[in-house]
């Protein structure tokens, strides 16, 4: 999967591995959530967010050939809830449509009963396989270790402990610990020297460190209950890390952002605001990678009739930004509307918005019909946006200006998209039965469609 290089993909590899252990025996099913625990360091948490999402909005598909699906997908998701593969409120992050009744419904109230009336343990064994260490054991290992070690400081110690814990897939778990102890007794040093020791002896690898920092990151305000200081103090440890070449600077300012936005929660929505929660949101997400945290502040915003204007802003600062991280913005977007924080018709308000004002935005941004071509390519392309907007555009940016954001959009993508085509194929076909009433003959080519 990593030789694969589809990042973007996971959450149609989630799906998959879900629809196709539902299929088999509870071997292959247990085999199926602990390679699901396992990708966690090839995949963001967004995407294992957005796999099983695609996979409960097909319960009633997957119900035809699987009649238990509803009973076998909520197994899945308490148990990947169990493994760190999911958040434990991931049933309340999900649209409520799709749980407000029918076999959605099924499959939440079975994970809520899971949950609340069984450890971790049976829901470890929840396919029957043999006893295994549960999260949480290993949560509680992890945290005596680290106790231990800023207690006694002995390094080559806390480095053995952390090896016998044998659980690669656990590293953030520990990175995570590390820092929040480091911070909770205020040995910055101390953590950063065990970190260190960590990825030169090759128990961690980069990718555990830097999805450790961002849970860390993510924790913050929590951490700010027990300990005021705790973002200065982690920012001394990003700091440090960075210095050694550890992880981004970028971290340092991703605590800068998280801190401030936290101190201005309780101001009223405004244009203003809203702006500023852009730039917190697109900042956290390029250093995180976190859809969940991006649809967290949005809802935190409590203000739908901006969204239109976040959009744009959101948008507008991803124009600054490299190509790669212009990408990244057009992803995290996509996916806040998957999950229900922003609506399509958001995403679209706001590209109005943006193209409205193109000739102002020319000044700043030379190729302001690149980007905004790169940008409706991708919303287009992942269904966002319809396609008849595109007829829109030139109105809205002037004829001159609108011709070449659509000849760009034109350049990255083959229209008519082959949704659009299937979609007039199929009315074509509809609409001829409904006069001549041949049934034989609409069912003879929607087969051939």
């Amino acid at each position: 999967l990593v030789e694969l290089g589809a990042g973007r993909s996971g959450h149609e590899v989630v799906k998959r591995t879900l629809v196709v252990a539902m299929e088999k025996k509870n071997r292959e099913r247990e085999r199926a959530s602990v390679l699901l625990s396992a990708i966690t360091r090839v995949y963001g948490s967004e995407q294992f967010f957005e796999g099983f999402i695609h996979a409960l909005r097909s319960i009633d598909d997957l119900a035809l050939d699987t009649p238990n699906a509803a009973l076998l997908l909520a197994n899945f998701i308490a148990r990947a809830i169990v493994d760190d593969v999911l958040p434990p409120v991931f049933i309340s992050l999900v649209p409520e449509r799709l749980v407000a009744g029918g076999r959605g419904a099924e499959v939440a109230v079975h994970v809520k009963a899971l949950l609340e009336q069984h450890s971790s343990t049976r829901i470890m064994n929840v396919w029957g396989s043999g006893a295994k260490n549960s999260v949480d054991e290993l949560k509680e290992s992890v945290k005596a270790l680290v106790d231990e070690y800023f207690s006694a400081n002995d390094l080559p110690e806390a480095l053995r402990c952390v090896q016998e814990l044998d659980a690669p897939a656990f590293g953030h778990e520990v990175v995570k610990r590390i820092v929040y102890r480091g911070v909770e007794v205020d040995k910055s040093r101390e953590a950063v020297a065990l970190l260190k020791g960590l990825l030169a002896e090759g128990i961690l690898d980069h990718v555990q460190l830097t999805n450790g920092m961002q849970r860390a990151v993510k924790g913050l305000p929590d951490l700010c209950l027990d300990v005021p200081d705790a973002p200065e103090r982690l920012r001394t440890v990003a700091d440090l890390l960075a210095f050694e070449n550890l992880v981004s600077p970028a971290f340092e300012q991703a605590v800068l952002l998280k801190t401030k936005q936290r101190s201005d929660a309780q101001a009223p929505p405004s244009i203003d605001k809203v702006r500023t929660y852009a730039s917190f949101i697109v900042e956290e997400f390029l250093v995180c990678e976190s859809a969940r945290d991006a649809a967290a502040s949005v809802q935190d915003l409590a203000a739908p009739s901006l969204h239109p204007e976040l959009v744009r802003s959101m948008l507008r600062l991803a124009m600054d930004k490299t190509p790669a991280q212009r990408a990244q913005v057009g992803d995290m977007v996509s996916s806040l509307c998957v999950r229900g924080a922003l609506e399509a018709g958001d995403v679209e308000a706001g590209l109005e918005l943006l193209l409205k004002r193109v000739e102002d935005l020319a000044l700043d941004v030379p190729k302001i019909e690149e980007d905004l071509g790169h940008f409706l390519a991708h919303f287009l392309e992942d269904r966002t946006l319809p396609e008849n907007f595109l007829a829109s555009v030139p109105g809205l940016a002037g004829a001159e200006r609108g011709q070449k954001v659509v000849e760009a959009v034109k350049a990255k993508l083959s229209l008519p998209l082959q949704v659009t085509v299937v979609k007039q194929k199929v009315r074509a076909i509809v609409e001829e039965y409904f006069v001549a009433g041949e049934l034989r003959e609409a069912e003879e080519r929607l087969v051939e469609l």
